[in-house]
């Protein structure tokens, strides 16, 4: 038996090596597909999660009239299809030679109803901001490390002029941007609250200000838990002024 063993070890072993290497190549191919999968899924996701994090702040008139002049169409409603399945029997009768009877045959048909529904901001900031993401019209820039995104128009002002970098400050007036900080909050007048972000490391230290209405603060969010405390935002504005190391935004929304 041993050299019966031996005799077809010896006979097939090259083969017995080529198929592990063989498995052992499609598990690698498999888990680096799988990989590679699962990355791209993330970064799918990443891409459309525009609306990431608790909404602190929404202008609506001003989200309104952006949708309107973008020409953004059905932002304020959508188009909603419900299908019901009805099924009903339908009686056949008919004699037999041992009696009468009626069989039942089942018939189904579908009804489709369409209506309109007014969409809620939170939807309608969230096509506004796709949109504006993909007609690349929005600088997006981080106040913690200073790295800034340039929108298109700013991109090729920056290759008119061969400015390799871009600061914030160079963003121009009515502008919109997306900026993310690490914000502090302080009381303004009526129940409206005022947010600070450092911004580069000059001397004296630059800052955002970004000063919100206490009509468009989402009524979930009580101001007062923000006074004197430092926490991490994002916010999508238009820029108003560069004045003495302090840049003024215009809030459309905010995102905690």
């Amino acid at each position: 038996m041993g050299v019966i063993d031996s005799q077809w070890w010896g006979l097939w072993w090259p083969w017995v090596v080529v198929w592990f290497l063989t498995a052992s190549l499609w598990g690698s191919l498999l888990a680096y597909g799988l990989v590679h999968l699962r990355r791209r899924r993330l970064r799918s996701r990443r891409g459309k999660g525009t609306l990431r994090g608790m909404c602190f702040y929404l202008d609506e008139p001003k989200v309104k009239g952006l949708v309107d002049t973008g020409g953004i169409l059905h932002a304020d409603e959508e188009e909603i299809e419900d299908s019901t399945k009805v099924t009903r029997g339908i009686g056949v009768g008919g004699n037999v030679r041992v009696g009468s009877g009626q069989a039942r045959r089942d018939q189904t048909s579908e009804r489709v109803t369409r209506y309109l529904r007014e969409n809620t901001p939170m939807k309608v900031i969230g096509l506004l901001m796709d949109r504006m993401r993909e007609e690349d019209v929005v600088v997006r820039a981080d106040l913690r490390t200073g790295r800034l995104v340039p929108d298109g128009a700013l991109a090729d002002r920056m290759r008119e002029s061969h400015t390799g970098e871009a600061a914030l400050t160079a963003v121009p007036p009515e502008h919109f941007v997306s900026v993310t900080g690490l914000f502090s909050g302080s009381p303004a007048d009526g129940l409206g609250i005022v947010l600070r972000a450092p911004y580069g490391d000059g001397e004296p230290a630059a800052h955002v200000k970004i000063s919100c209405e206490s009509d468009w603060v989402r009524r979930e969010i009580m101001v007062g838990r923000y006074y004197g405390k430092t926490f991490q935002a994002r916010c999508l504005g238009q820029v108003l002024d560069w004045d003495a190391g302090e840049l003024t935004l215009e809030p459309i929304a905010i995102f905690l």
